[in-house]
């Protein structure tokens, strides 16, 4: 048995005996995780396996955000090695892996599972894990801040050792993120950074992608350009795409240019559907503003909502409309395709497994990782010269 193993017995025996004793009765909160890493010198990973394995028991109950307890049980026993599992033979054949089956969850929520990005990013994650071996448990916020806090609750709760979360856009920190961060619990975040907190994330370079696709429409000679997108406050995707958007803009130090902000109304509830109400927004906004020919929308299932007003004013794209827009660079019919960003989603889930499992797996405190990928743009049939004029 490896000495991992032997330390991850000792914290389980340690604790269960204390709770046996009766010096921990029930509902007593236990050490924290970060103690018992400091006074076992372990990893996270490592008292994590013990917790899991006394909460599998029945004997604690462990409350996201809150601590571990003991459980309400009549029935604590005295230890005994019939009911010690590290005295099986089928146990030890288990640890002989860096990790045992049914602890060794990675938690992964995702705010959809029907857009371009994302999907894609979450298939990467599940090979890496994979490789390890690891089980990821994956959930899905649908947009919502409130479901999202449930969800990492729910996955914490269910005894994921560490978390990979794409946060939704919201104008709030979710605090179900923040708790994990104060507690040192093992996270990175995917596509967003949560301003002036020191949590782990991976995000692309939005502002520079943003800027490009700007100056690729101002290239063609549009300079009456409508841009959609959710409210962009405290959401640092968001902000860093409208500031792209405006570099591009003030660098072409031309006041003719006019730029329509369209607002995205129920960005949640877009996803599955079309939304009738945005639609509208989007097909009065070409009727009234007719001089437009241009969209700059944030991500690929809003620029949808162009494609299709345009088909119902019969507007061509991009003979008389272009859009560009985040993502979705799958053709669609007819051989069709969006010109747009394209995020690089396989480095970006590498660099978030490495980065969650090397905080499992660190004994010392964990600096935090900021890492900005480059976009690459890919130039479809959605844009083309302005002739209006």
């Amino acid at each position: 048995m490896s000495t991992r193993s032997i330390l991850y017995e000792k914290i389980y025996d340690h604790l269960k005996q204390q709770i046996t004793d009766g010096h921990f009765q029930p509902g007593d909160l236990l050490p924290t995780e970060q103690e018992l890493m400091s006074q076992f010198r372990v990893s996270r990973m490592t008292t994590n396996r013990a917790l899991q394995l006394l909460t599998n028991e029945g004997l604690i109950v462990r409350k996201a955000g809150i601590g571990t307890f003991v459980a309400q049980s009549e029935s604590l026993l005295p230890l005994s090695a019939e009911d010690n599992p590290f005295q099986s033979s089928a146990f030890d054949s288990i640890l002989s892996t860096e990790i045992t089956r049914g602890i060794t969850q990675i938690g992964f929520v995702i705010p959809f599972l029907d857009q371009s990005f994302g999907p894609a990013l979450l298939a990467e994650v599940e090979r890496q894990l994979h490789a390890e071996p690891f089980v990821l448990n994956v959930g899905c916020s649908y947009g919502s801040q409130q479901v999202e806090q449930e969800i990492i609750d729910r996955l914490v709760s269910s005894g994921v050792q560490g978390l990979i979360v794409m946060p939704v856009n919201g104008e709030y920190y979710n605090p179900a993120i923040l708790k994990l961060h104060v507690e040192q619990f093992p996270i990175v975040l995917v596509d967003k950074q949560l301003s002036g907190i020191p949590v782990s994330y991976i995000t692309t370079d939005n502002t520079l992608a943003a800027r490009t696709l700007t100056e690729h429409l101002l290239a063609l000679d549009h300079s009456s350009i409508a841009y959609f997108s959710p409210d962009w406050q405290g959401t640092s995707t968001l902000a860093d795409r409208r500031k792209g958007f405006e570099e591009a803009i003030a660098n072409a130090k031309d006041d003719s240019l006019t730029i329509i902000d369209v607002p995205v109304v129920t960005w949640e509830k877009m996803i599955d559907h079309f939304d009738e109400r945005q639609l509208d927004i989007v097909t009065n906004t070409l009727v009234d503003h007719p001089k437009i020919t241009a969209v700059f929308a944030t991500d690929d299932k809003l620029a949808d909502y162009w494609l299709e007003a345009a088909r119902r004013l019969n507007i061509r794209v991009p003979e008389d409309f272009s859009i560009v827009c985040f993502d979705g660079p799958l053709p669609k019919p007819p051989h069709f395709s969006m010109t747009c960003a394209l995020q690089d989603q396989e480095f970006m889930a590498k660099e978030a497994v490495r980065i969650v499992l090397q905080q499992l797996r660190d004994t010392q405190p964990y600096t935090p990782e900021m890492i900005i990928v480059p976009a690459s743009i890919h130039i479809g049939n959605s844009t083309s010269r302005c002739h209006h004029g």
